[in-house]
């Protein structure tokens, strides 16, 4: 299986030229990309904004539909957060060490 993306030169214009990302011999069958966890936070106002837009556009049962399930998560809190380990912090700090003439980056 290959995998094929759409671009466009601008933004209103639609050819519909899909062309593969892959290298010419590979598939994408033979790719194990790893998952990359949120790190960031959506601030409350944000999260009111996206419940008001949803709701205009959708109407109020816009929590019903399937395919707005990720903003559903998102506005809930219910998204996975990566734990901070405090092992982990520790090892980041810096020990003091004897001052050296040189400055060196």
């Amino acid at each position: 299986m290959k995998c094929v993306v759409e671009g466009e030169l601008a933004y209103n214009t639609r050819n519909n030229s899909f062309r593969s990302i892959m290298k010419p011999s590979k598939l994408i069958t033979g790719m194990c990309p790893r998952e990359i966890l949120r790190s960031n936070t959506t601030k409350m106002v944000k999260k009111q904004n996206v419940n008001t837009l949803l709701g205009k556009h959708y109407g109020d049962n816009w929590r019903d539909f399937d395919f707005l399930q990720h903003f559903k998560d998102m506005i809930d809190g219910t998204v996975d957060r990566p734990t901070t380990n405090e092992e982990d912090e520790d090892e980041l700090i810096c020990e003091q060490q004897e001052e050296s003439p040189i400055f060196a980056i």
